[in-house]
């Protein structure tokens, strides 16, 4: 198995582990993620280091593959400038993304929007693993 395989396979499963628990229950998952992830600005510096590990890894998965390579350049770049930016200013940051929360919990019949988005998550991240494991 090569580096983009094992990338896309990480970053699927990663997806699914995240985005699985709003479908189930939305309520819940967004009042974690507020009081465990974006309630200060220490833990909403945590959460930029996600993608900054996983932007570490396209690099070095580009390295590797000559054709796709200056593709999964320009994603691993865009996602560690999103993820510093998050990582260097989380106190212009972390509002919006507590705005984003409030929208999505109030919105909609029973946590409709935030069901929706697991379920979108979910179908996506599958369709990394199975990228990961047959297609590439």
């Amino acid at each position: 198995m090569d580096t983009p395989s094992t990338v896309c396979i990480g970053l699927g499963i990663l997806i699914i582990v995240v985005r699985a628990p709003q479908m189930f229950a939305p309520h819940a998952t967004l009042r974690f993620s507020r009081r465990h992830l974006l309630s200060t600005d220490a833990q909403f510096r945590k959460v930029g280091l996600i993608p900054i590990i996983f932007a570490i890894a396209i690099v070095y998965a580009a390295l590797h593959v000559p054709i796709m390579g200056a593709l999964l350049a320009v994603v691993a770049s865009v996602v560690t400038l999103a993820a510093l930016l998050m990582f260097g200013f989380p106190s212009l940051f972390r509002p919006f993304f507590l705005n984003i929360l409030d929208y999505v919990e109030r919105s909609g019949h029973y946590g409709l929007i935030a069901r929706t988005h697991g379920f979108l998550g979910v179908i996506i991240g599958v369709a990394l693993v199975y990228v990961g494991f047959y297609v590439i």
